[in-house]
């Protein structure tokens, strides 16, 4: 495609009642999706750092019965990532500490009996653990969705009354009883319940959405052969579930494994098209298979460095799997919350082309007892400086607050919020590229999904020393493509699909996420 591209003329300031202020942009409108002839950079990754400062950032430190997870949330849509740690004994002993969104970003503890993470009676539906969030109807909160090993687990409706109030939560529906996917596989901006069994359901009224698949099976969502529609990958199947507009149809993937529900979908190579890793307990531990177009997995592993992970029964499978990128340099890396006791979270370095290094990180204990807890950790730029800072359980005090302290040198950075359609709000699905300004020249790429994982909702990459970036953005089936050009790096946007397409530049957080677009983007 040519490199100059007819840029719209419309540039304003919004201002949204003193919400928020921000330079809104329309885009071009491209029916051609580039996905061929990429012109590929590997900028060379510094050196990572962390710093615990738990006590620097929570106001106070509370213990939870048996804490189980750790997510950084916006339950009051703020915009200011907030940390939380459930718990999988009694979920009572949660515990919420909200950003104040101040300079300093304190963490303040806030309890159950203002927020109601956790209600009882009834007891069923219930929570245990692995927790997904996501705004499942549409109204702009973030909602959240706990998974059960036997009884029917619940999801959580966020009803706070406003940006910045205290979060609140109206009451729990019934959710899955086993390892489900939130995915919208029809393309009607609603989503769907893929469970373990294979049925694929409604998330809101219950009715069958595609014919059921194969049983019981571990899977993850992504567009990984690049048609805009979400697919259904399934290693321990050896392939995945193509999706062709709402119809499921399986492909066989020769030597694609494993058997956990510890998998990305990443593109690790940042050639255009979503890798895979996995790490599994039967199959050799950590695998990466190389996406080599359409979906034509090629095993990757030898030598590229994942296989210093392993699977350690009783603590892995409690674990997950996440990535962003570290160091801003445009490669995502890999965090791994469970492949060893102590410390228990790993940190695997993205070298470029597809290469790994394990970094020598003690980044803390999980728990002071094998039993007492489990590894899980998540990322997000809590305190706003550009670094993707690590939130994790951990021994003595609960929660783990570790910023990021890596010297990134000129390599800068962008945040992304992709607004979706109908009840699809967070744009989960939507595919974003970073070009280098006028080229074809890929310097990041990434996707919006949610899953009990914590992959990343609302997109943060490096674009190493790039003082400006064109963007892409697909919105999922058969959405619009929009490219915005020259954009200012270090900076927070959010996007629309709406008309042209439309983005907010320089969005600071702190009284709430818009939810409809700009009166001028209608």
């Amino acid at each position: 495609m040519d490199a100059s591209f007819a840029r719209l003329a419309a540039l304003a300031l919004l201002v949204f009642s003193g919400v928020l202020a921000g330079d809104v942009r329309a885009g071009d409108a491209e029916d051609e999706i580039f996905r061929d002839g990429f012109d590929v950079v590997n900028l060379p990754a510094g050196s990572i750092a962390f710093s615990d400062e738990t006590s620097q950032y929570l106001d106070q430190i509370a213990d939870s019965d048996y804490r189980f997870d750790a997510l950084w949330t916006d339950f009051n849509g703020d915009g200011c990532h907030d940390a939380w740690i459930f718990a999988h004994a009694d979920p009572a002993t949660s515990r919420l500490w909200v950003n104040d969104c101040s300079a300093a970003h304190q963490l303040v503890l806030t309890g159950n009996d203002l927020v109601h993470y956790y209600i009882n009676p009834p007891e069923l539906p219930r929570g245990s653990g692995w927790i997904s969030l996501l705004d499942f109807n549409g109204d702009g909160r973030q909602d959240f969705w706990t998974r059960d090993a036997a009884t029917p687990a619940a999801r959580y409706v966020n009803a706070t009354s406003a940006p910045a109030a205290t979060p609140f939560f109206s009451g729990k529906e019934t959710g899955c009883d086993d390892h489900c996917v939130q995915v919208d596989i029809d393309g009607d901006d609603r989503f769907d319940i893929v469970r373990e069994d294979g049925t694929v359901r409604d998330a809101l009224d219950g009715s069958t959405v595609a014919a059921t698949i194969d049983s019981a099976n571990y899977r993850g969502a992504a567009d990984i052969d690049g048609d805009g529609w979400t697919d259904l990958v399934q290693p321990l199947g050896g392939g995945y579930w193509h999706n062709d507009q709402g119809v499921l149809e399986w492909r066989a993937v020769p030597g694609l494994t494993g058997d956990t529900e510890l998998m990305l979908m990443v593109d690790f190579d940042n050639d255009g098209d979503i890798d895979l890793f996995t790490i599994g307990q039967t199959q050799n531990g950590a695998r990466l298979y190389r996406n080599d177009a359409n979906a034509g997995f090629t095993d990757a592993s030898s030598g590229s460095g994942v296989e210093a992970i392993q699977f350690q029964p009783w603590w892995t499978g409690y674990g997950n799997v996440t990535a962003g990128d570290l160091d801003n340099d445009g490669l995502q890396d890999i965090v791994v919350a469970g492949d060893r006791y102590s410390p228990s979270v790993s940190l695997l370095r993205n070298l470029g082309g597809l290469h790994f290094q394990r970094l020598d990180l003690d980044l803390g204990d999980s728990t002071a007892g094998s039993e007492s807890g489990k590894p899980r950790a998540a990322l997000a730029d809590f305190e706003n400086d550009g670094r993707l800072d690590l939130l994790k359980t951990q021994a003595g005090s609960n929660a783990g607050v570790w910023r990021n302290t890596t010297a990134t040198g000129s390599n800068r950075w962008m945040k992304l919020r992709v607004r979706g359609q109908g009840l699809n709000s967070d744009g989960v699905g939507a595919d974003v590229k970073w070009y280098a300004p006028g080229t074809n020249t890929l310097l990041a790429h990434m996707s919006v999904q949610v899953s009990n994982q914590h992959p990343q909702a609302w997109l943060h990459t490096g674009v190493g020393a790039h003082a400006k970036v064109d963007m892409l953005i697909s919105w999922p089936h058969g959405g619009p493509a929009r490219r915005f050009d020259n954009l200012d790096t270090d900076q927070e946007i959010i996007a629309w699909p709406a008309s042209g397409g439309c983005i907010i530049e320089h969005w600071s957080p702190g009284s709430g996420w818009p939810l409809a677009a700009p009166a001028n983007c209608q």
